[in-house]
């Protein structure tokens, strides 16, 4: 038998095989195909290697367009929408359980114990999460602004941490850019969607890049963009938690002294094998 034939009797014994993934902001669910034994490899290598973050999840990203079978917008996958196609190729692909083994971060405690994540609790919380889109309107000096703010897409999420990550990096950068004052200015920026001057549509605002609007938005009153009050800053804290994103897995405790321990499951860390 040659490899071509090899390949048919695959083709023809596993090439059916499907599983169901929902898209919360889409209501829709898509079909999937599993995950081959180099897409299985290539994440074990990078879940265990990895120095960058954001590589690792624009690798997430490439399996989603290459696993799932029908047409879909990976540019239109919200950051939620992310969260839920992982933990269901995760769910559906490995049936080892992800079990991890956590210290206490109380140093009164100091307890290790075992953690079997639950993935159903994640698509759960997912499924049920509530998408907003908000339009926030100011006028400043005879010129009116307008925004629509909604979740992020998982592509402007990645470009807000992968921002975040070169500040943090670059030493003369952070000097200038504390990266935490930076994290918080540049939050709100990967929640607006669609920008209206003079009730006119900047039609390609969407075109641009992380880096991109960050200076196009520089030229902007910065009362409408920071201010305090009344502005795309405030709105945002105001309707989009900043614990959002963290609210989609189960607080983790200690067995023995209760105290909930941060960060063990969270948006970064929460797809292991």
């Amino acid at each position: 038998m040659n490899i071509e034939g090899v390949r048919k009797i695959l083709s023809n014994s596993f090439g059916e095989s499907t599983y169901s993934v929902y898209v919360p902001s889409m209501n829709q669910s898509f079909s999937f195909k599993p995950l081959s034994v180099g897409q299985r490899k290539s994440i074990s290598k990078i879940s265990l290697e990895y120095e960058n973050i954001i590589e690792y999840q624009y690798l997430k990203l490439a399996i989603i367009s290459e696993t799932c079978l029908e047409k879909i917008s990976i540019e239109e996958l919200t950051d939620i929408d992310f969260v839920s196609i992982v933990a269901s190729i995760r769910k559906n692909n490995i049936v080892e359980p992800l079990k991890l083994s956590v210290p206490c971060d109380n140093t009164d405690c100091k307890e290790k114990f075992s953690l079997l994540v639950d993935f159903d609790v994640i698509l759960d919380r997912c499924k049920n999460y509530k998408f907003k889109t908000i339009e926030f309107e100011k006028t400043i000096s005879d010129t009116q602004f307008k925004v629509v703010l909604s979740d992020p897409s998982i592509i402007d999420y990645l470009g807000y941490q992968n921002y975040i990550d070169v500040i943090r990096k670059d030493k003369e950068l952070s000097e200038m850019m504390p990266p935490n004052k930076t994290k918080v200015l540049l939050y709100p920026i990967q929640f607006i969607k669609d920008i209206y001057i003079n009730n006119e549509l900047i039609n390609d605002f969407k075109d641009l890049s992380f880096v991109d609007r960050i200076k196009f938005l520089d030229e902007f009153p910065s009362s409408f963009i920071y201010g305090d009050d009344n502005s795309v800053l405030s709105k945002v804290i105001e309707n989009f938690e900043s614990s959002r994103l963290n609210a989609l897995f189960e607080d983790i405790v200690c067995p023995k002294c209760k105290a909930i321990q941060e960060g063990v499951l969270a948006f970064d860390n929460f797809f292991i094998i």
